[in-house]
Parts: structure tokens; sequence; C-alpha cells
């Protein structure tokens, strides 16, 4: 929530440069969880690095990352974001830049065909470089980011684009997540049903209290 915020600001103009860091883990939410981080780099003023990995899944098969990308949150390229050079990935397997799967990012790469042949697997990753103008000077909140996952949960092999501006961190929302075997509830920790049995033990001593009374 804290990053949308900062998000918002910068599209307003509000903030001013923003220093590279690594991004929290971004999750699908409710019963199937699949996570990605997105880490931008800085090589200089208009020369930066996008690497994601895929890092969580909470079901045996999670299919692998295909795609992914960039836009920029305040529509437009109003920052001429361009890519540079050729992607690399830690799983060996070719990647290209722009791709076919991702039409509403600015600029994204691809892992070469068949991508899910191609894609790379939980712990894995791949990187990409890009130019700015100079107006852009590191305003990283100002952007969004999609990884697009596909053959997950074999056989139903369905794909989902992860993106954390979007309802359940997923394009599509619950839909998106129904159609890949998954739920937006999940089942409540030990704690938290301890917490609602005694806060219902509680309401039940005070229903007997107002009867003796």
């Amino acid at each position: 929530m804290i990053k949308k915020f900062a998000r918002l600001a910068a599209v307003a103009g509000v903030l001013g440069a923003v220093p590279a860091a690594a991004h929290a883990d971004v999750c699908t939410v409710g019963s199937l969880s699949l996570c990605v981080n997105f880490t931008y780099g800085t090589i200089d003023a208009t020369h930066y690095t996008l690497t994601v990995a895929y890092t969580i899944k909470n079901i045996p098969d999670g299919g692998v990352v295909t795609d992914f990308g960039i836009y920029t949150l305040a529509g437009g390229n109003p920052f001429n974001l361009a890519l540079t050079g050729t992607p690399t990935t830690t799983f060996g397997t070719p990647w290209v830049n722009n791709c076919n799967g991702l039409p509403e990012t600015t600029i994204c790469v691809g892992a070469d065909n068949p991508p899910a042949g191609n894609g790379f697997p939980v712990g894995e990753s791949a990187t990409f470089s890009f130019t700015t103008n100079g107006t852009f000077n590191g305003q990283f909140s100002a952007l969004g980011e999609v990884a697009h996952i596909q053959s997950i949960n074999e056989p139903i092999s369905c794909s989902l684009k992860i993106d954390e501006t979007q309802p359940n961190n997923v394009v599509g929302g619950s839909t998106a997540l129904g159609a890949c075997g998954g739920t937006t509830t999940t089942t409540p920790e030990p704690a938290s049903l301890l917490l609602i049995g005694t806060g219902l033990a509680g309401l039940g001593g005070f229903a007997r209290r107002r009867r003796k009374a």
C-alpha cells in the first residue's frame, strides 16, 4: 500500500529522484500464492536495469515466467522508455527484447519460442536493460511492472499476469485466479482462529450475565 501511495505521488510530480532498491515480493492474493520480485538497478542517469525473480509458489506446478515488462502509471511514454542490449537469465534459456504476451506494457522482454518451454521456474530470474530521457531521474515509483506466468497447474495450463496495481495483484482479479483453480479467500491461521474463539466465548459470557441481570 505504501508503495502505491508513493507511486501516485511520483506521478503527480511530488517525488524527486528515487534510489534503486529491491521491491518486496508481489504475490497473488488468496489460496493460490505465486510471488515475483521486481528489482531495479541504476547504471547511470539514463540507463537502468530491471530484474524479475520468481520467488514463491504454493502449488506443485507453478509454471514459468515467460514475459515481463514495465509501463508508466500516468500513461503514454513520457520518459521515452526503450530497451537496450540483450536480456540475460540465470536459467540458461534464450530471451529476446519485446514480447507478445504483455500488450499493456511500454517495454517488455520474453522467453524465445516456445515461451512456455524457455521461461524460468521458481528460484530463477531474468534481467533487461533500458534507457530513459533526462526527466525520469530514477523515478521507479512512477512505473508499473507486470510478470506473465504460464503453464500453471498442468494439465489446466492456465496463465496469470502479476501486477501490484490490479485487484488481488493479478490482471483480471478473482476471475483470472479462478481460472487457475485459486480463490480470493485463505484459510485462517491457528492464531487467528484462537482469537475468534476467544471473542465468541467472551460474547457468550456477556449474554449470560445480561440474562441473569
